[in-house]
Parts: C-alpha cells; sequence; structure tokens
C-alpha cells in the first residue's frame, strides 16, 4: 500500500521512502520534502533510482566532504608515501576545507571547486601573492582524489572536479631549469665536498634521496653501473629516513655510468661507507645537506661570479658567522635541476625516450616524452630564428 503523503506546520509535503533492511530486520526508511506534489513526487523518483544503482543515499546525505577528505588522507597515508608528499597533501586539503569542509559531499557542484581554483588564482590569502600553476594543479589533483575515492565507495554519481581547469593566468614560476654548458664547466672545474653528488645528479640523473642513500658498494666503475635500491625521505624535522625501492615502482634500477664519469669516479677518495656523506663519515640530515650545498653554491660563485659590480663588498669568509660572504651574483641552482640537465644531455644525445626514461626511473614514460617534446619545441625555435637572422641579412 502507497505512503501517504503529510503536510508538516512549515507548508511542506513529506513521504518517507523504504529502502530495504538493515543487519537486525529493522526497516530502513528515509523521507522526502517537497513544496508540491509534484516536487515530491521528482525526488521520490531520484531517491529511488539512485538506490537501484546501488549509491548509498544515506552517506551521501549526511557526510561532509572535510570526513571524505580525512579519509582519503588516511588512505595516502597508508601507501607509505613520502613525508613530503604528505605535507603537500594535507596543505591541499587545508585549502579545500575552508570552502568546502562542512559541505554535504553529494551537494559540491564543479562551480564550487572552479571558485576555489579561480579564488586562488588571483591571490593565496595566505601568502598575498597569486600561487603557481603547480600549486594549482595539485589542489585540484588532491579535489580529485577525495571525491574519486567517494565515487568509488558509491556515495557519489559524478566526480565534480573532473570538469574544473586551471586558469591560463596562473603563473609557472618555480620550475627546474637546464643549466647552461658554462655551468657545467664550473662544476667540472671545482672541487668540492659536493662536487661528486653534483655530477652524478647531472650525467647519471639521480634524484637527491638517491644520491644521500648511495653507497659505494652500489657502484661498479669498471662495468660502468650503478645500483639503485634505496633512498631516502625527509620525515619532519631535521631527519632523513632511508628506505627500501625508490620513490616510485621504477625508481629501483640499474643506472648506467658514462665513461667520463666512471674514470673521475675512480679517483674520489672513498673515506665513508656512503658516496655523500658528513665529514665524519654519517649520513646527511636536511640541514646538514643545504649546508654542503649552500657552500658548493658560495665557492661556484667566488671562483666564477663578476664582482666588478660590488666594489664595496669584499670577498669574506663563507664561514665567518656574522656576514653573508658575498653577493651572489650568478644564478645557484638546485640538484634537481642537474637531473633536469641530465634529461636535456640525453636529448641532445640521441638517447631515445624510453631508455632516458629508465635511466632516471620515471614512473612513466610519458614524463620523459614530456620533456623530450619540451626540448624538441626549444630546439625548433632555435633552429627557426638562424632563418630570420639569414633573411635579415638579405
Amino acid at each position: 500500500m502507497k505512503k501517504k503523503n503529510t503536510l508538516r506546520a512549515d507548508g511542506r509535503m513529506v513521504t518517507s521512502v523504504s529502502l530495504g533492511y538493515d543487519a537486525d530486520g529493522k526497516r530502513i526508511r528515509r523521507y522526502v520534502y517537497g513544496r508540491t506534489q509534484s516536487e515530491l513526487d521528482r525526488k521520490v523518483a531520484e531517491l529511488k533510482i539512485k538506490v537501484g544503482k546501488g549509491l548509498d543515499t544515506a552517506a551521501a546525505s549526511r557526510d561532509v566532504f572535510r570526513t571524505w577528505a580525512q579519509r582519503w588522507l588516511d588512505i595516502q597515508e597508508g601507501k607509505g608515501v613520502s613525508a613530503a608528499y604528505l605535507t603537500c597533501c594535507r596543505s591541499y586539503i587545508e585549502h579545500l576545507n575552508e570552502s568546502l569542509g562542512d559541505i554535504v559531499i553529494s551537494k559540491i557542484t564543479v562551480s564550487d571547486v572552479q571558485g576555489i581554483i579561480n579564488h586562488l588564482a588571483s591571490c593565496n590569502p595566505n601568502t598575498g601573492k597569486p600561487p603557481s600553476r603547480k600549486f594549482l594543479v595539485g589542489l585540484r589533483a588532491a579535489a580529485r582524489g577525495v571525491f574519486s575515492y567517494a565515487l568509488q565507495s558509491r556515495v557519489l554519481e559524478y566526480d565534480p572536479s573532473q570538469f574544473v581547469t586551471i586558469p591560463k593566468t596562473a603563473t609557472d614560476k618555480g620550475g627546474h631549469r637546464m643549466i647552461t654548458d658554462a655551468e657545467i664547466e664550473w662544476i667540472e672545474d671545482t672541487q668540492h665536498r659536493a662536487q661528486p653528488a653534483a655530477l652524478m645528479m647531472l650525467y647519471c640523473g639521480l634524484r637527491r634521496g638517491e644520491i644521500l642513500a648511495l653507497k659505494w658498494s652500489d657502484i661498479d666503475t669498471e662495468n660502468k653501473t650503478i645500483a639503485i635500491s634505496k633512498t631516502v625521505a625527509r620525515t619532519g624535522g631535521n631527519t632523513f629516513t632511508e628506505k627500501d625501492g625508490g620513490k616510485t615502482a621504477a625508481a629501483s634500477r640499474i643506472v648506467s655510468i658514462p665513461a667520463r664519469l666512471a674514470a673521475y669516479l675512480k679517483n674520489v677518495p672513498k673515506t665513508s661507507l656512503y658516496f655523500c656523506a658528513k665529514v665524519d663519515g654519517t649520513p646527511h640530515t636536511p640541514s646538514s645537506f643545504r649546508r654542503l650545498w649552500e657552500s658548493y653554491q658560495y665557492d661556484l660563485n667566488r671562483k666564477f661570479g663578476n664582482f666588478d659590480l660590488y666594489p664595496d663588498k669584499p670577498a669574506k669568509s663563507k664561514f665567518d658567522p656574522k656576514h653573508r660572504p658575498l653577493p651572489f651574483v650568478i644564478e645557484g641552482f638546485t640538484p634537481h635541476d642537474l637531473r633536469h640537465t641530465c634529461a636535456s644531455l640525453m636529448y641532445h644525445a640521441g638517447v631515445d625516450a624510453l631508455t632516458a626514461s629508465q635511466q632516471l626511473g620515471h614512473s612513466d614514460p610519458a614524463l620523459t616524452l614530456k620533456i623530450y617534446t619540451h626540448l624538441d619545441a626549444q630546439h625548433k625555435r632555435k633552429n627557426m630564428a638562424k632563418l630570420d637572422e639569414y633573411l635579415a641579412c638579405k
């Protein structure tokens, strides 16, 4: 027998819909409200369709975005991802929760998520500056992760974040760069405790974490190979933690050493178990490696920088605790810039994208192909510039 509708004191009509029985045999009911009979009938029909599709309508009408975001974060943590990745995820979710946290997840629309992206693209309220495109892409990816998990849990019918776009006004600041040929010569000509690590990242494409976990026993200069089986990741504070495997499943690999680098490595003193270690032979901490790299950049700057524009800035010792030694008149580079440059060197040497991907330990060859495509476009523009120069002289 059809359930009779009831008129509430607020003027709305209400009826109950049976959703079956729970584990104790008790009937499960949902109440549906409408201002008119047609609205009530429509909502009842929609509810029955969702139930027929197997959607968890109770969770869909009850759980807010914040609840599913925390569940998604718990899953990421359970995957054993790096602390740095988890920190980024928590930052993204914090931004999303500011606007979406208390909204029932099934009620969130495309415009809700797009509004957050557009607002942050103009200015990040936490920094007062526009964020990078990379940050906005990461924010959208986190939203997709949450909505995708709710979708797989049969709470949503669709993922609103899949239709969200990144504004064209977003900047590309903070990306990695290819170092110049002159800078490569500087690295080869400047002795420093960081030089072996810099050359290893430059010519073999190793990540910083792989360098810090690397042991001399992993390096075979005779066969010109390196066995990458461990990495280190920052776990918070001033701590690196070594773990088996690499950043991705593809990161555990055998890397080829160019003959030029192999000859250099044979003459490097093996004063520690680790390839790149502190002076006392123990593994680096985040702060000790940062100081090592700053010292290295300082020596390069002092040796190759042009200080004619800074006559009032005498060269001070880099160990002077009271003053910054001298102005950095040349652009510095990061460990990942060297890895990025390795991909460029392989491209210009004619190494195919699949081989380069295996050398770099990319999880997806498409990542290497993306770099190659970018380099190819740069190469074409440079060659076409030669045509412009030729035509200008005609």
